[in-house]
């Protein structure tokens, strides 16, 4: 039996991007479920042809739980072919609530190695309607890597050098069934991970043998491994592993949820999701002491603490946010609100900064429409900013909150989403106007919640600064009562912007904020 390899990653990094929305609530949608991609190793040359047989064929199934609700399924279907190349189809589909609205996100993905699981090819798609299907694509040629993904049918692509024999995950878990680890090992290996397009190393590690309940409610005593990556230091996923080397239960904590994995019967895995009450945004909500005074404040200052980061790594340090270093767990946080500056130029921006990217695509024609229409009579870069945050505030007036990240073409076409659908809108219409610019997400104060949430906003490159402009609510300039983590330009060709939502991944759910003082 298969055992499980990318689903936990590609799940992590579904839920971290569905924390961020915008502020305001909304009604349920429901949608129906969405069709299996077609088989990987017919579509593409260099897969085994069509009329191959394998050799055997093996399939396992999971239910995916968060806090004890079950939310979703997957799949790992395992095909040998007699030249000894392995193709392996993991899905998984989850479904849930998000400031009321249903959401359901679908992944597949598909790698085909060679007998010793070296990586040759691979296929990842994510399907989370209304939104356009993206898919990601990458052929191992002539020591490249030709990589090409899709998003609002727009291909872009992308060709890397390749390291020679760098395999997968799931070859590396797959070698439990002929090579259990011994107690105490570590096996590690160079690894591509098609979530993220990129290369790095996987470990395994054994724990030692412990008790778990498993998913028909009865105890079992297996071992117990973890596995982490160098793509997202500090991610863990801990396995049980049967006398087989099967996995039956796997748990992750990530964004201050613990995503549980448990092997079930094909029959019990596809049994209709409903739509549970879980609801993902009210879930990571950053719980603080009354932090009102800060919207409005000249400065704030901030304690944040988490228990096992290093948060001074994971947050930048700019004009409008400094940060001071109390111990390894400890920083205060100063920030500095700030208008616009009248009358400044543009900065001076890079190619990754102006260019229109797969999902900032500002040489799409409605975005340009949308753009000239913002600009009206403003002159100078700090005005037209202004001008185009308002637009995009008045003009995206249907919030749709079951959609994670749409490409701004999506957005100017349709005009609905939260505040990622806002900022990358907005974000490409500076480009047109030859404004640098980028998305950042962070924390914003919600006084109704007496809590911090995630939220998505954009920043353009007005002089030597990057200022914030929030399209949720049509505002340019720092404002207290906002937290970056990061920031991107959204140039990645091939891969899911995964490395913006790194930060908020490992530190939502410990962390722990204090405002400090004011300044009016």
């Amino acid at each position: 039996m298969p055992i499980f390899s990318s689903q936990s990653r590609t799940n992590v990094y579904l839920i971290a991007v569905c924390t961020f929305c915008a502020l305001i609530d909304g009604s349920a949608v429901q949608f129906p479920l969405l069709p299996v991609a077609p088989s990987f190793a017919a579509e593409t040359p260099a897969a085994p042809a069509e009329a191959v047989t394998p050799v055997s064929v093996s399939e396992a199934w999971e239910i995916n739980q968060i806090s004890g609700q079950r939310v979703g399924f997957g799949s790992t279907i395992e095909k040998v072919f007699p030249n000894g190349d392995i193709e392996t189809t993991e899905t998984s589909e989850m479904l849930f609530k998000r400031l009321g609205q249903l959401l359901r996100i679908k992944a597949v993905g598909t790698q085909l190695t060679g007998p010793n699981g070296e990586l040759r090819q691979f296929r990842l798609e994510i399907a989370n309607p209304p939104a356009s299907t993206t898919v990601t694509t990458g052929v191992v040629r002539d020591g490249k890597l030709e990589l090409e993904s899709i998003v609002n049918g727009k291909s872009s692509k992308k060709t890397t050098d390749w390291q020679p024999g760098t395999q997968t995950q799931s070859w590396l878990k797959r070698e439990l069934r002929t090579k259990p680890l011994a107690p105490g090992e570590k096996r590690s290996v160079q690894a591509f991970f098609p979530e993220f397009s990129k290369s790095g190393k996987a470990t395994l590690e054994t724990i030692g043998s412990e008790e778990t309940t498993l998913a028909d409610g009865k105890s079992a005593t297996l071992q117990k491994i973890k596995s982490t990556q160098s793509i997202i230091p500090g991610l863990a996923v801990y396995m049980w592993v049967d006398d087989q080397g099967a996995v039956q239960k796997s748990v992750t904590n990530a964004v201050g949820l613990e995503l549980v994995s448990l092997t079930v019967a094909k029959d019990i895995a596809l049994q209709q999701l409903a739509g549970s009450e879980f609801d993902l945004a009210a879930a990571t909500l950053v719980r603080v002491n009354d932090c009102t005074p800060a919207i409005g404040s000249k400065t704030a200052r901030y304690r944040l603490r988490h228990p096992t980061g290093d948060l001074a790594s994971w947050l930048p340090d700019d004009r409008f946010q400094q940060i001071k270093i109390i111990d390894p767990q400890t920083v205060e946080v100063t920030v500095t609100s700030a208008p616009l500056e009248k009358g400044v130029q543009p900065g001076k921006g890079t190619p990754a900064s102006l260019e229109s990217s797969p999902y900032l695509q500002s040489d799409d024609e409605r975005v340009i429409g949308h753009a000239k229409r913002a600009i009206g009579s403003a002159v100078d870069a700090s005005e037209i900013a202004a001008s185009m945050s308002t637009y995009v505030h008045r003009q995206v007036q249907r919030k749709n909150f079951s959609t994670t990240l749409a490409s701004a073409g999506e957005v100017a076409k349709t005009l609905e989403g939260d505040c990622t659908e806002h900022a990358v809108l907005l974000a490409a219409m500076l480009r047109v106007a030859r404004i640098p610019s980028r998305v950042a997400i962070g924390l914003v104060y919600v006084p109704s919640e007496r809590a911090f949430g995630g939220h998505m906003w954009t920043e353009a490159l007005l002089g030597n600064d990057w200022y914030p402009l929030d399209a949720v609510t049509g505002s340019a300039g720092a404002k207290c009562h906002y937290i970056k983590f990061s920031s991107s330009y959204l140039d990645e060709v091939g891969s899911q912007p995964s490395s913006l939502f790194n930060p908020m991944v490992l530190t939502i759910g410990q962390l722990e904020i204090k405002l400090l003082s004011t300044t009016k």
